[in-house]
């Protein structure tokens, strides 16, 4: 039986940065972007920074 794609967006649809901000915005689920922070030399990531937290993942941490 043939799994079905049908969740998947078309490579030729062209998705905006406000559509994305307003998916995470309305979810319910907490999602976060985060940024690697690289050692001075550029070699080797020793962090991570937060960049953006939805709503919901901002909720989670009150």
């Amino acid at each position: 039986m043939a799994s079905s794609t049908a969740s998947e967006l078309p490579a030729d649809i062209p998705v905006s940065a406000a559509l994305v901000h307003d998916l995470l915005a309305v979810s319910l689920t907490g999602m976060l972007l985060l940024r690697p922070v690289y050692e001075a030399n550029g070699a080797s990531i020793i962090d991570l920074e937060w960049v953006y937290l939805n709503p919901a993942a901002q909720r989670m941490l009150q």
